[in-house]
Formats: structure tokens, C-alpha cells, sequence
């Protein structure tokens, strides 16, 4: 099991469809991205020069080094004013908290193969259900 298998999922909505995301910054200053609709897997993982150009060809007015940027990223995750997905691709705009500029950022994530999809996505949930039958049988003893 990787680290970002650790982090929880959560929710956010495009087009009135819910995906769930998470996000996981490196030690290395670089980070790991997923997002599902419960039917593919998508993931970017980015290195810190990765992160400073893109940051550069997205948002030139705000200066910061690599640590604002990735926090400034996934606070963005949290509360995006707006988001865009298409083919694997997320974009999301936000307002900086502390800098209060709009800023946007763009994941370019791929889809991961089907194994690493049903490790991360299916064999969790049968282990839920799997928890959730076993609580209902006690409780009928």
C-alpha cells in the first residue's frame, strides 16, 4: 500500500456530479493527485520544478515559493470557486486565502490501470460492506 491509499477521499462536484479527490504533498516538495467517478482512476504526480513551471505559466502575477504553492493549491481543493473536468484533466479556480487573488491550477492526471483501480477503489468498499454484513449478523444473535 502507497501513502496516498492512506488519505481519505473527498468530495467535490462538476456539473452537479459528485467526484471525490485527494491530495498528498511530498516531503520532496512535489505531490500525488487523484480523482474518481467511480468508474476510472485518474492520478498526476508532479516534482517540485513540475509544480514551479506550471505555477509560473498559471498564475504569473503571484510570486511564492514551491511549499505556498502546493498549500495554496490544496486549499484551493477545498473550497474552489469553480471546477472543470474533462478526459482525466481537472482545472480548478480559487481564491488564495491569504494573498485573497484568484488563482487557477490545472491537473493533467492519466488514468491508472485497472488493478491499481480495484486496489484503491473496489477493494475498500467490499471491505466497508464486507464490515457492515459482519455488524448486521451479530446483531441478530
Amino acid at each position: 500500500m502507497t501513502v496516498i491509499e492512506d488519505k481519505p477521499w473527498k468530495k467535490f462536484t462538476v456539473k452537479e456530479i459528485g467526484l471525490l479527490h485527494r491530495f498528498l504533498p511530498g516531503i520532496d516538495f512535489g505531490y500525488i493527485f487523484q480523482w474518481t467517478d467511480l468508474t476510472d482512476l485518474y492520478q498526476e504526480e508532479l516534482t517540485c520544478e513540475e509544480i514551479t513551471r506550471r505555477w509560473i505559466s498559471l498564475n504569473k502575477a503571484v510570486e511564492t515559493e514551491v511549499d505556498g504553492q502546493i498549500e495554496a493549491i490544496e486549499s484551493g481543493l477545498e473550497s474552489p470557486l469553480s471546477v472543470q473536468a474533462s478526459d482525466g484533466k481537472i482545472d480548478i479556480n480559487f481564491m488564495d486565502s491569504e494573498l485573497e487573488v484568484p488563482l487557477k491550477w490545472h491537473f493533467d492526471c492519466h488514468k491508472v490501470s485497472s488493478d491499481t483501480f480495484s486496489r484503491q477503489i473496489v477493494q475498500p468498499s467490499l471491505k466497508v460492506m464486507k464490515f457492515q454484513i459482519d455488524l448486521n449478523v451479530s446483531d441478530t444473535y
